[in-house]
């Protein structure tokens, strides 16, 4: 409202010609500003970030009768609220039951950068432990979805995006991707991610780590080397023996 008024009074001294107009406009605008308020008519409470949110809440209702209504929904929303977190905390009871076996394969892919205990379920849950079904990392990334499409046609190449795979386990690596490149214990993915992201862009670079932190998993899985790990050791199908205990997820 006050830069309104302050562009017609502007206009109007550039503009002499459209003084008459313009008055009619300048004295509405005047009638139509808000009160200036002093600093002891301002609550310190506003737009502040410190304040609980709980206190602004009770504060908010203090002196407001609630309706019996209104106290049978929010009833209802606590008591959903109440189940979701039962469902949550079940679920998590049932996974790490699941997963029990697998607690140090988890601890060991924990140790590349990007990649926490949620990850390594995931990944684990996807793939399973043995790399044989495989043969190679290059496989299992094709697989995965992270390796560009072959979409050719009478000689001409249509597309190389990325597959479609990997519904689940590629997010995860993408999630994982991120928070690698942001490490601050090793500057292996972050040097990388530049590199690569001033020749093919970020988004190709992510996908790119995503990639280098499968293959690094694919070896530990296979080897049990600890990272960080020699990304150029042979990945045959002879070499894939598992080394970890595998775990039947279908059970």
């Amino acid at each position: 409202m006050r830069s309104k008024l302050r562009l017609a009074k502007a206009l109007a001294e550039m503009r002499p010609d459209l003084a008459p107009q313009l008055d009619l406009n300048i004295a509405a605008l005047e009638k139509a500003q808000p009160k200036d308020l002093d600093a002891s008519e301002i609550s310190v409470r506003l737009g502040s970030t410190w304040v609980d949110k709980e206190y602004t809440v009770l504060e908010s209702i203090e002196g407001y009768s609630i309706t019996s209504e209104q106290k049978f929904r929010m009833q209802i929303v606590h008591s959903h609220l109440e189940y979701i977190e039962n469902s949550i905390a079940q679920l998590d009871t049932a996974i790490d039951t699941m997963i029990a076996e697998q607690e140090g394969l988890i601890s060991l892919m924990c140790t590349i950068p990007g990649v926490d205990r949620n990850t390594a379920i995931t990944v684990i849950s996807e793939v399973g432990t043995d790399m044989a079904q495989f043969g190679s990392s290059k496989r299992l990334c094709c697989w995965a979805g992270l390796t560009p499409g072959n979409n050719e046609s009478a000689g001409k190449k249509k597309s190389v995006r990325i597959t479609r795979a990997g519904v689940y386990l590629k997010p995860a690596l993408v999630q994982a991707a991120h928070a690698a490149v942001k490490a601050t214990e090793s500057s292996y993915y972050r040097l990388k991610y530049e590199q690569i992201s001033k020749r093919r862009g970020k988004n190709r670079a992510i996908i790119a780590i995503a990639r280098m932190i499968l293959t690094a998993i694919f070896t530990m899985m296979s080897t049990g080397e600890v990272y960080p790990i020699d990304f150029f050791i042979s990945d045959s199908a002879a070499e894939c023996s598992p080394a970890f205990p595998t775990i039947d997820f279908q059970a």
